[in-house]
Parts: C-alpha cells; sequence; structure tokens
C-alpha cells in the first residue's frame, strides 16, 4: 500500500512524480532516523543503569554508602540523581543482556516509546489505572452475586433492604480494613 505524498506548498512540483517520490523518501529517512536515535537514547539510559547497578553489587554498596554514590557521580556526570536512580530502575525492569535482541522488542507501545515515558512511570501508571478498572468491575461482580444471594438465599425481597444491606456489608469491609 502506497502513502499519498501531499505536497504543501503550490510549486508546480506536486505533479512531479519525481518531487513526490523525493518527499517520501526524506519523510521516511526523517521518521526511521527519528525512531533510531529514541532507541539509542534509551539504549544509553539502560547502559548506564546496568554500569551503575552492577558496580554497586545490585545496589548493594548502597546500603553502606546510602544514596552517596547515586548523588555523588551525580554531581561528577553532571545528571540529576533522580535520573541516574530512573536508568537504573529501567536496567532493573529490564535485566536481558542484549539490549537490541531483547529490551527493544519489550518496550511498550514499539517505535513510539520514549525515554520521557519511561522515565517518569507513564507505562506503570497506565497498567495501575486499567488494574484499578479490573478491580473495580471484580468488586461491581461480586456485589451482584450478593445482592442475589440475599434475595434468594435470605429472602429479602425489598430492593432497598438489600441495597442497605450490601451498604452494611462494605462498611463492615472497610472498618475492618482500617483496622488491620
Amino acid at each position: 500500500m502506497t502513502k499519498e505524498v501531499t505536497v504543501k506548498q503550490n510549486t508546480g512540483l506536486a505533479n512531479e512524480d519525481w518531487y513526490r517520490s523525493l518527499v517520501e523518501d526524506c519523510e521516511a529517512i526523517k521518521t526511521e532516523l527519528e525512531y533510531q536515535a529514541r532507541t539509542l537514547l534509551i539504549q544509553v539510559r539502560w547502559e548506564m543503569g546496568k554500569r551503575i547497578y552492577e558496580e554497586n553489587e545490585g545496589m548493594k554498596r548502597e546500603k553502606l554508602y546510602g544514596k552517596k554514590i547515586i548523588e555523588n557521580l551525580s554531581k561528577d556526570i553532571g545528571m540529576s540523581s533522580s535520573h541516574l536512580f530512573a536508568m537504573v530502575k529501567f536496567y532493573k525492569d529490564y535485566p536481558e543482556k542484549d539490549f537490541d535482541k531483547d529490551v527493544v522488542p519489550k518496550l511498550p507501545e514499539g517505535k513510539n516509546t520514549s525515554w520521557g515515558k519511561l522515565s517518569q512511570g507513564y507505562y506503570d501508571k497506565k497498567e495501575d489505572a486499567e488494574e484499578k478498572e479490573k478491580t473495580v468491575y471484580k468488586i461491581k461482580d461480586v456485589l451482584e452475586v450478593l445482592k442475589l444471594f440475599l434475595m434468594d438465599e435470605i429472602g429479602l425481597s425489598n430492593e432497598k433492604e438489600v441495597d442497605e444491606s450490601v451498604n452494611e456489608f462494605l462498611k463492615l469491609l472497610i472498618k475492618k480494613k482500617g483496622n488491620k
């Protein structure tokens, strides 16, 4: 399937095949090299996270020196300590041996993955929101089963009574959870 190339300026070149081909090639080059640049930046962050993690024996030295290692490194190489911690976390999330073969295929959003999204926890937050939504649906299902139980097994027929019983049950759950 060939992408229709649109020439944005009316220069009389829009009808020239060679010019449309030039525009298409330049857009393809730009897209591919931007992807390569993003991937390379992510690889730099992964390699640095790996190096820091391995040098600190899986961050065991951090127990002796606290955050001083990363804080000092931060000053010495001119990067923020939060950025360095994000690199270590990124490596720990993807501890594979080979970046190109093992890590790149696992990156979320494929070619649209960016270091900004990875380092800010964008993908984790997205997954957390999806998990919360699933939990809400599970709770709703449980409440529906509880309502049916109250109506069929206990003999409550008044919908208001059933809703009150469900609400009392929820309050009890919340109270128990708060006391733990």
